[in-house]
């Protein structure tokens, strides 16, 4: 998970859980707003992306690459 998705979703349980962050949901479910939020936020940040211009093969083999590197 992306460094800022789990920084939002920590102050997201601090702030519902009631008892803050001990208390970590195991299952996280978007309504159909947010849904839609996170699937607009996805393209956005493919746009701007500077792998937009590899294909999904390349993609899926810097993202193997990058995942050997960072297991060493």
């Amino acid at each position: 998970m992306p460094v800022g998705v789990s920084f939002l979703l920590r102050a997201l349980v601090n702030q519902l859980a009631p008892g803050g962050a001990g208390a970590v949901p195991k299952q996280l479910v978007l309504t159909p707003e947010g849904n839609a939020l996170r699937e607009r936020l996805l393209e956005l940040l493919v746009q701007d992306s500077p792998l937009a211009g590899l294909t999904t093969q390349q993609q899926r083999a810097l993202q193997d690459l990058l995942e050997q590197a960072l297991s060493r």
